[in-house]
């Protein structure tokens, strides 16, 4: 049924589960590079295309540590302004 929609008593209704079989995780670390603070971005490719998984600002020399839930194969970026620094096929 669709949103809002209202049923009778003992109407049957169909509920569709999305398998996970595929989904995996990992946690990664990098290290920002020493010197002024950096932007920073870690981006994740996948079999579901590419996302942003953290941005913003840090100090040089703060660890990072990301947990990653993937699709299929799958690679992780660490990028510091703009360069491309550090990736990690999963």
């Amino acid at each position: 049924p669709g949103v809002g929609s209202k049923l009778n008593d003992g109407a049957a209704v169909a509920i569709t589960v999305a398998a996970g079989g595929d989904k995996k995780s990992a946690y990664v670390d990098f290290v920002v590079p020493s010197g002024k603070p950096a932007n920073v971005r870690i981006v994740l490719t996948d079999d579901n295309g590419t996302a942003t998984l953290y941005s913003g600002t840090q100090n040089g020399s703060v660890r990072l540590r990301q947990k990653v839930e993937y699709a299929g194969n799958a690679k992780v970026q660490f990028i510091c302004d703009g360069k491309l620094i550090s990736e990690r096929n999963l």
